[in-house]
């Protein structure tokens, strides 16, 4: 009706031309679309500023997170540090203990192979298997006890244990067999 391009380009000579009654519907209309965008904008601003304090909350969140996580970064790290440094003392005394067993073993092998002095080119890895076997099982007898008369009532091993009690020891027991046959009483 009025026949403008831009709504910035409105002039009053454009709505002289206008009956009242198109102009007041025009009016009303005008009202109803600034009232719904009023509203509109009032809503938007509850909703933003709602917004607004849960990212505040988030961020307050993140940052403690992250101090946490920080914190946490660095007990890791102190942790990694005190397993390094005892591992390098373990690296140590197993390389010196390793030192003295290949002695142990050298020397195991050469007073097995008749003389106590050896060339470690003429020891084989049966030489070192054999005198491991010898040493192991010289180890393993040394453990070992035999005991006689003892009466035959109940666990073997509950029985044995009691008995070693007795006596002040307090070893540990692997296995416990009975040698022989029972005889009847």
């Amino acid at each position: 009706a009025v026949k403008c391009e831009k709504i910035l380009k409105l002039e009053r000579r454009m709505f002289s031309r206008l009956d009242k009654d198109t102009i007041a519907s025009w009016l009303v209309e005008a009202l109803d679309n600034l009232r719904i965008s009023r509203n509109l904008i009032r809503d938007a601003t509850v909703e933003i500023d709602e917004l607004k304090v849960e990212v505040d909350e988030l961020q307050k969140q993140a940052l403690g997170d992250k101090s946490t996580i920080i914190e946490v970064q660095r007990e890791v790290i102190e942790s990694k540090k005190e397993v390094m440094e005892g591992s390098k003392e373990q690296i140590k005394q197993v390389q010196s203990s390793l030192q003295t067993e290949i002695k142990s073993y050298r020397d195991a092998v050469c007073l097995q192979k008749e003389g106590s002095k050896c060339d470690m080119d003429q020891i084989t890895v049966q030489d070192v298997k054999e005198a491991v076997k010898v040493v192991t099982e010289d180890s393993t007898r040394r453990k070992n006890i035999m005991i006689f008369g003892l009466e035959e009532k109940g666990s073997l091993k509950t029985n044995v244990t009691g008995l070693l009690k007795q006596l002040g020891e307090q070893p540990h027991i692997e296995n416990c067999e009975r040698i022989g046959r029972t005889e009847p009483n």
